[in-house]
C-alpha cells in the first residue's frame, strides 16, 4: 500500500483525490492546503488527515508516507519538491515540472542523492486518445507520419486560489499551464525537434497565446494554444496527425480514422469508469489523470522507476517551452 500525502487542494488536487480513491494501492493519508474548509473536503471521503502547512505534514512521521504529491502553484513547486526529496520522500510533481531549467536539474539532484523517485505529471501522454496516436505511431500502423498540428483553446482560466494562473511569474502563462502539455506531447511522440519559430499574444497574464512550429526533417508540426478567450468559449484539446495512409483526428470528443482508400471510422476506446472529478476548472474526465498515477503507483509498488515519464524528458519539455518564449519574444527561429 502507498501512503500518499496531497499538498494542495486545488482543482488539479481535487482531481488527484478523486483519482486515489479509485486505486486500491493507494491510500491518500493526509492532504494539506492554506485553506482548511478545501483540504477538510478533500480528505473526508479518505479519512485522511487534515494540515494547513506542508512543512507539518512533511515532518509528521506518524503519516509513514512513501509519497508526496506536489499540486501547487507552479512556482512552488521546487520548493517542495526539494524538501519532500532531502525527507526521503518519492514525489509526484504536477507539470509544468519547473519553470526553469536550473530549479529542474536541482530536483532532479535532489531525488538522485536521496534515491528516490519522481514523476511529473504530463497527464496528456496517459490520455486515451493520446495513447492511441502514439501505440499507432509506433506500430506504423498507418505509415510514417507527414505531418501533425495540436491544439489546446480554453476561455481565461479564473478558477485558480487567488488567480494565481493569471500571474505569470506564478504559473508561467498559457505557454507554460497549458502548451506545455502538447510541446511535451510532440517530444514524447516526435522527438526533440532541431528548432522552433514562435509567434504569440504577451498581454497583462504573460503569454496568452502562442503558436510554434516544430522543425523535423521532412515533417511539418504546428502546436497552438490560447487561454484569452470568452467564458462562453468551450475548452478544447484536439489534434489531427497526417500519416502516408490514413489521418487521425482528434476534435476533442470523438477520435476518427480517415483512410486514404477507404471509409472513415470512429475509434472506440476502452475506458475505466472514471468520470467525475472538480466542480471547476477545464476537464472532469478522469481518464488521463487515473492512467498517469495508476501507472506511477504501480511502478512505486514494483519498485521501479517510472519510464513513461522521466524527470529528464519533463526538463526537456521545460527547455523546449523556453525555447518557444524566446522565440516570440525575439522573433527568431531558435536552433535547439
Amino acid at each position: 500500500m502507498i501512503r500518499v500525502g496531497l499538498i494542495g487542494a486545488g482543482f488539479m488536487g481535487s482531481m488527484h483525490s478523486n483519482v486515489y480513491g479509485l486505486i486500491p494501492d493507494a491510500k491518500l493519508v493526509a492532504v494539506c492546503d492554506l485553506d482548511r474548509k478545501r483540504a477538510e473536503e478533500l480528505a473526508q471521503s479518505h479519512g485522511a488527515k487534515v494540515y494547513t502547512d506542508a512543512d507539518e505534514l512533511l515532518h509528521d512521521d506518524a503519516l509513514n508516507l512513501d509519497l508526496v504529491d506536489i499540486c501547487l502553484p507552479t512556482l512552488l513547486h521546487t520548493e517542495y519538491a526539494l524538501k519532500a526529496a532531502k525527507l526521503g520522500f518519492n514525489i509526484l510533481c504536477e507539470k509544468p515540472f519547473t519553470l526553469d531549467l536550473e530549479s529542474a536539474d536541482q530536483i532532479i539532484a535532489a531525488t538522485e542523492e536521496a534515491q528516490v523517485e519522481i514523476m511529473v505529471g504530463q497527464c496528456i501522454r496517459f490520455w486515451p486518445e493520446y495513447q492511441y496516436l502514439k501505440e499507432a505511431v509506433e506500430k506504423k500502423t498507418f505509415g510514417e507520419v507527414q505531418g501533425a498540428w495540436f491544439s489546446r483553446l480554453s476561455p481565461l482560466p479564473t478558477w485558480g486560489w487567488e488567480n494565481w494562473l493569471l500571474d505569470p511569474a506564478r504559473s508561467g502563462g498559457a505557454a507554460f499551464d497549458m502548451h506545455i502539455h502538447d510541446t511535451d506531447f510532440i517530444l514524447y511522440l516526435l522527438g526533440k525537434p532541431q528548432a522552433v519559430t514562435s509567434r504569440g499574444v504577451i498581454d497583462q497574464y504573460g503569454m496568452s497565446h502562442i503558436s510554434t512550429q516544430y522543425q523535423y526533417d521532412d515533417l511539418m508540426v504546428v502546436g497552438e494554444c490560447g487561454w484569452n478567450y470568452p467564458q462562453s468559449f468551450p475548452f478544447k484539446m484536439q489534434y489531427r496527425v497526417i500519416c502516408q495512409q490514413a489521418v487521425i483526428s482528434f476534435d476533442g470528443t470523438d477520435l476518427v480514422v480517415y483512410p486514404y482508400d477507404a471509409d472513415a471510422y470512429k475509434v472506440e476506446l476502452a475506458k475505466e469508469a472514471t468520470e467525475g472529478g472538480a466542480s471547476s476548472g477545464n476537464i472532469s474526465d478522469l481518464g488521463g489523470y487515473f492512467n498517469e498515477i495508476k501507472y506511477y503507483i504501480d511502478c512505486l509498488s514494483q519498485n521501479q522507476s517510472p519510464q513513461t515519464v522521466t524527470a529528464e524528458s519533463a526538463k526537456q519539455s521545460v527547455a523546449v517551452t523556453l525555447a518557444e518564449l524566446e522565440s516570440v519574444k525575439t522573433g527568431i527561429t531558435i536552433i535547439l
